[in-house]
């Protein structure tokens, strides 16, 4: 059987955001769910990181 992932990407949403991703990822049936690593935000304009605050 054919499995399907969702990727959450932490440089791009906010930990809220992410948090509602996986929980709809989760009901549309997606069985894997895998998210970024990025702990320190990047360059401008998507200086965004789990742990930035922003």
């Amino acid at each position: 059987m054919t499995e399907y992932g969702y990727f959450l990407a932490a440089e791009e949403h906010g930990p809220a955001d992410l948090v509602e991703q996986a929980r709809m990822a989760e009901q549309a049936g997606f069985s894997h769910l895998w998210i970024s690593d990025h702990y320190h935000p990047g360059t401008p304009p998507r200086a965004r990181a789990p742990s930035s605050g922003r």
